[in-house]
């Protein structure tokens, strides 16, 4: 089952439900520009065993007069959950 996680069509897949309503921000345009070598290197890393979860990206803002702290996923981290749910986790429930 492991192997479907590193597909590339699984993962180019995960990729564009991922970046749906997000597709502005700077990050996903970043990833996207260098889509393929992006998912390449990804698939490798998931391939080989040697994938690692960057680390968060940590902010504060301040929504209605609430200060809120944020640790977000960087775009693969969340092809990789995206994939692993849709092709994993779900089929298996």
């Amino acid at each position: 089952m492991y192997e479907k996680l590193y597909d590339m069509n699984v993962l180019y897949n995960a990729f564009q439900k991922c970046k749906k309503g997000t597709d502005w921000k700077n990050s996903v345009q970043k990833y996207e520009a260098n889509l393929f070598a992006n998912l390449n290197t990804l698939r490798k890393e998931l391939e080989n065993e040697t994938y690692r979860q960057k680390k968060f990206t940590e902010f504060d803002i301040c929504e209605r007069g609430k200060q809120r702290h944020i640790k977000s996923l960087h775009i693969s981290d969340r092809v990789v959950q995206r994939a692993l749910c849709d092709e994993i986790l779900f089929p298996a429930m």
